[in-house]
């Protein structure tokens, strides 16, 4: 196992987002236990402290506001006006962990999302 030089941010949908995704056209039914269970986990700079990880996450929250938002409809039309700082903490709960594992011996590989 190896220890990587890097924190990871879970990605939570909260109410408004499962309100905003049975808003659309033809919904597909989930609750939120489900979104919540299927979260997206962000690699992030490894930092010594929570605040700093809490202000990476605060800098670089529009990309992935809008990487949530894709994941569950590509029309941007759909998507919310305001998504601004508030909106995003409104819609998601950020867990931040300091500790990453590579528990697999497979050599990490990128791809541009």
């Amino acid at each position: 196992m190896y220890l990587i030089d890097r924190a990871v941010a879970i990605i939570k949908p909260r109410q408004p987002y499962l309100d905003w995704a049975n808003s659309l056209p033809d919904p597909t039914p989930v609750t939120l236990e489900q979104l919540r269970r299927d979260s997206t986990a962000i690699l992030i700079p490894e930092s010594e402290y929570q605040t700093d990880a809490k202000a990476y996450i605060r800098k670089t929250y529009a990309p992935i506001f809008e990487m949530e938002l894709d994941a569950w409809c590509r029309d941007e039309s759909f998507w919310p006006a305001t998504r601004n700082y508030e909106t995003f903490t409104d819609w998601f709960d950020v867990e931040i962990y300091d500790m990453v594992i590579d528990a697999s011996e497979k050599e990490i590989t990128k791809e541009a999302y």
